[in-house]
């Protein structure tokens, strides 16, 4: 079976005219030309039960470049290398990618990924654990086709 994943950004960029969002978290951020210079508004949209989460907006931006999962030695660059740091992070990607995790990823508090702009996926491997942390956004990430595995 064949899987084809378009972005809400790809299906927007093909209309010509106003912007139109389609929920408000979109509405913090979509019809701003300069979205990617301001990508930590992002963290004061949170709606209801969510309100006040910053995720990394405190922290230092981080760009993931390497898809490569190393749960032995993680390399900077790396997904599992940024959210096992401490402190407040931002996490971006330099471009589209596909990860496959090793095993489960085990994010530290006050962390943002951030996909928007790139088409990045976890799939066809381990999967994610947001356990004993806080503050942790997750926006625009494709995650499918997880297969059960240990700890990282």
């Amino acid at each position: 079976m064949l899987e084809f994943y378009i972005t809400k950004r790809v299906l927007t960029e093909s209309k010509k005219g106003p912007c139109e969002v389609t929920n408000h978290v979109d509405s913090y951020w979509q019809c701003d030309p300069d979205w990617e210079k301001n990508r930590k508004n992002l963290a004061d949209c949170a709606p209801g039960f969510a309100r006040g989460t910053t995720g990394g907006k405190d922290g230092e931006f981080y760009v993931v470049t390497n898809p490569i999962d190393n749960v032995a030695d993680p390399k900077p660059g790396t997904l599992r290398h940024a959210v096992t740091q401490t402190g407040p992070l931002w996490i971006t990607f330099k471009g589209s990618m596909t990860i496959k995790l090793q095993q489960e990823l085990i994010f530290s508090t006050d962390k943002t990924i951030d996909a928007r702009g790139a088409n990045v996926e976890i799939c066809n491997g381990a999967g994610i654990t947001i356990q004993f942390s806080k503050t942790v956004i997750i926006h625009g990430l494709q995650i499918h086709h997880i297969i059960p595995a240990k700890g990282g």
